[in-house]
């Protein structure tokens, strides 16, 4: 987050970086002459007659100018930085050894420093008369590394601190930590107390001192130095310390408006590249992380409220159209319920239609037993009138034979005229039944295609009823076309029967005659020749009206037979009719228990949706709290 982009300038390192850093390498030069003294291995003389070497001065321009040179040098490996991972990586490996590099070279240096002073006193001939003709050398040593450690620490502490404060644009990940904080610690107090130790050490190995007494030894040499060196320790530590809790402080800062809910802070720049750094890089992508996740949470929530808004307006629609379809289901399931009744009632009507067919259908068989009676009495008949014509002797016998015949043959004659009449009355309701049977399948054929509109409408779930109510259409259709073959039937019976209807009223006539002449022989036999002649005329019409009576009847019989016939497939088909009109009604109760379940889902659906509008402003309330 703090990194800079490969288009942007790579910052120059703060001029104080390179003054803190002279001053950690020249101030133990430059404080080793007065330390000298202040120990008593150096007198004053002795302390201008080392500073007016030229060497020294040599020496001294070197070891201020290495720290800036250092500096510099490393600015140079900085400005390779391109924003890409691989010179990060290298990068950040120069910033750790840079950083001990520093630290090593001090000590180094002021060791080398040591040994230079000792051989040029050794060129010289320069004896410090503290050390009575002793070696210096451990002395210097002693001093050098003491100072390093005193004043050294103070400068390379606020130089460390400020080299990376400076780094905040170069990308920081754990593993490129250049020293923890236990450690940073541990090293500036024991670089401290070292410091101190050695520098009571060099008072010990100056010979001088061991001449006087212990207290004054403790008092005059050692108590001001220490006073003194652990003074510049505890500022060292505390600048330290106080780095560290600059990086705290910044996080609690941090922390504190995340706590608030302030999401919308500046990431935190990498003040220490320690454990602190790796905290404030969690950090920062925690608040990133959940910044982006709150948003998205906004987001969603914003999406989530249009969406379930939409969900319950689709519900309310949805909702509307299966009240509407309950609606034509309960229309539909009304109609077939009545076409359920009306079915019922066709069939025990075209069950009495057929009770009445088979009763006429006997009635047909009693006429054409009748019929052939007739025939026969007929034949005998005009077998009698041609003995008649024969034997007249027997005059009064055959007039009384014929009396009876005539009686027989008189009330067989209005008993087929009778007959005759029922059987028209008969056709006559045929006909009305006929008539009912296709105004059935007509109102049937209507039902099933208001039938297969309304499954339409329904959609998918319509298309059972719609097979359903194409059956219903063909049998209907059935229904129509046998009725139409009935009706056909029992019209070409009517007009057999009307004709066998004239033909009986004729042959009633006849029959009349016949009885009037039979009366009339009695009265009048001598006119009975006359009379036979007449008789044998009219003799021969009546067989030949019985003969067509005889066929008429035959054909009756045919189309009663096949009316009992065409009757027991409608009985067939209305049985059928009937169990489809159950299996309709089964599936339409079934239809609605189905939407009933659904209404009863919607509306559970519709609670839950209304629930989750409910917590999801609930959830963008309170996000509504984050500054995002």
């Amino acid at each position: 987050m703090n990194a800079i982009s490969a288009s942007s300038t790579v910052p120059d390192m703060p001029f104080s970086c390179y003054v803190y850093l002279a001053m950690a390498y020249s101030f133990p030069f430059l404080m080793y002459g007065i330390a000298g003294v202040a120990l008593g291995g150096i007198t004053t003389a002795e302390l201008f007659t080392i500073l007016s070497d030229p060497i020294t001065i040599i020496l001294g321009i070197v070891v201020l100018l290495m720290g800036p040179a250092g500096c510099a040098y490393f600015q140079r490996h900085l400005h390779k930085y391109d924003g890409t991972d691989k010179t990060a990586e290298l990068i950040n490996k120069k910033v750790k050894y840079f950083e001990k590099a520093m630290i090593a070279s001090v000590f180094v240096i002021s060791i080398c420093e040591s040994f230079v002073f000792h051989l040029r006193n050794v060129r010289r001939g320069i004896q410090y008369a503290a050390f009575q003709g002793q070696s210096s050398l451990s002395f210097g040593i002693c001093v050098m590394l003491g100072l390093v450690g005193v004043f050294s620490l103070f400068s390379y502490v606020m130089f460390h601190m400020t080299f990376e404060h400076s780094l905040t644009w170069l990308p920081y990940k754990k593993h490129w930590q250049t020293m923890s904080l236990v450690m940073r610690s541990l090293t500036a107090s024991f670089f401290g107390i070292v410091g101190i130790i050695l520098l009571l050490i060099a008072v010990v190995l100056v010979p001088s001192n061991r001449n006087i007494s212990n207290s004054a030894l403790v008092l005059g040499r050692m108590m001001p130095i220490s006073i003194v060196a652990g003074g510049l320790v505890v500022i060292g530590l505390y600048l330290q310390i106080r780095t560290t809790k600059i990086s705290i402080t910044a996080i609690e800062s941090f922390s504190n408006s995340l706590a608030q809910r302030d999401y919308a802070v500046n990431a935190m720049p990498v003040l220490s590249r320690s454990e602190l750094g790796a905290l404030v890089n969690d950090l920062n992508i925690f608040c990133q992380t959940a910044r982006d996740l709150f948003v998205n949470f906004r987001d969603s929530i914003d999406a989530s409220d249009g969406m379930i808004k939409v969900l319950v307006t689709r519900m309310n629609e949805a909702g509307a159209s299966i009240k509407e379809i309950t609606d034509n289901i309960s229309i539909v399931q009304n109609d077939m319920n009545n076409q359920a009744a009306g079915v019922e009632e066709t069939n025990a009507a075209i069950n009495q239609i057929m009770a009445s067919i088979r009763t006429l259908n006997q009635s047909i068989e009693s006429q054409a037993s009748s019929v052939t009676e007739s025939s026969a009495a007929v034949d005998e008949m005009v077998a009698n009138i041609r003995s008649m014509t024969q034997i007249l002797e027997k005059n009064t016998e055959a007039v009384g034979m014929l009396s009876d015949a005539a009686d027989e043959g008189h009330n067989s004659v209005r008993n087929a005229v009778e007959t005759a009449q029922h059987i028209i009355s008969q056709s006559a309701s045929l006909l009305e039944a006929s008539t009912i049977i296709q105004t059935i399948a007509s109102q049937t054929n209507l039902l099933a295609m208001n039938a297969a509109i309304e499954s339409a409408h329904a959609g998918e779930a319509g298309k059972g009823f719609a097979v359903v109510a194409d059956e219903i259409r063909k049998l209907a259709e059935q229904s129509s076309a046998q009725g139409k073959v009935i009706s056909d039937n029992l019209k070409a019976l009517s007009v057999s029967i009307a004709e066998v209807s004239e033909d009986v009223k004729e042959v009633q006539k006849n029959f009349d005659s016949i009885y009037n002449l039979s009366q009339t022989v009695r009265e009048q036999e001598h006119i009975i020749m006359n009379a036979m002649s007449e008789q044998a005329s009219g003799s021969q019409q009546v067989l030949e009206a019985m003969k067509n009576i005889n066929d008429s009847t035959v054909a009756v019989k045919g189309g009663s037979d096949e009316m009992v016939s065409g009757g027991e497939q409608i009985v067939k088909e209305m049985t059928i009719l009937s169990e489809v009109t159950s299996k309709i009604n089964e599936r339409m109760n079934a239809m609605t228990d189905s939407i009933q379940s659904i209404v009863a889902g919607m509306e559970h659906v519709s609670e839950s949706s209304a629930q989750t509008m409910g917590s999801a402003e609930k959830l963008k309330t309170v996000i509504g709290t984050f500054t995002l």
